[in-house]
C-alpha cells in the first residue's frame, strides 16, 4: 500500500492551454502519448496522465480536470516546453480551476482529442 504525505490535490480542478506551433514536433508526440514519458520522469507514483482531458481547436491544445492529481504544469516544464507561452488556469476547489477555459470563450463539447490530431 503507498501513502501519500503532503498536499493532496484530489478534489481540485485545473486548466492550460498552449498554442500547437509553441511546442516541437518532439513535445507535441510526448503531449499525444504521454504516459511512457511521465513514468520516466517519476510523475506516475499516485496518478497518470489520463486523469485529464487533453483536447484540441485545432490550433491550441487545452488541458483540463476535475481531480488534479498528475501535476501536468510539472510534466510540461520537464519536456521543455516554454512555461511563459503556457496560459495556466487557477488551482481551485470544484470547477474554479477551470475559470480559464471559461474567460478564453472555450466550448469544451466541440473539442478534439488530441492525441487523434
Amino acid at each position: 500500500m503507498k501513502y501519500r504525505i503532503g498536499f493532496v490535490t484530489n478534489s481540485s480542478s485545473s486548466s492550460f492551454i498552449i498554442n500547437i506551433e509553441d511546442l516541437t514536433p518532439e513535445q507535441i508526440e510526448i503531449i499525444k502519448n504521454p504516459r511512457e514519458k511521465a513514468e520516466s520522469l517519476g510523475l506516475c507514483e499516485f496518478d497518470y496522465p489520463d486523469s485529464w482531458w487533453i483536447k484540441s481547436d485545432g490550433r491550441r491544445i487545452i488541458g483540463w480536470t476535475y481531480m488534479d492529481n498528475f501535476d501536468w504544469i510539472r510534466f510540461l516544464e520537464l519536456i521543455g516546453v516554454p512555461m511563459h507561452k503556457v496560459k495556466i488556469g487557477p488551482g481551485g476547489y470544484g470547477s474554479f480551476g477551470l475559470e480559464l477555459l471559461e474567460r478564453e470563450g472555450i466550448d469544451v463539447n466541440i473539442l478534439r482529442d488530441f492525441k487523434d490530431e
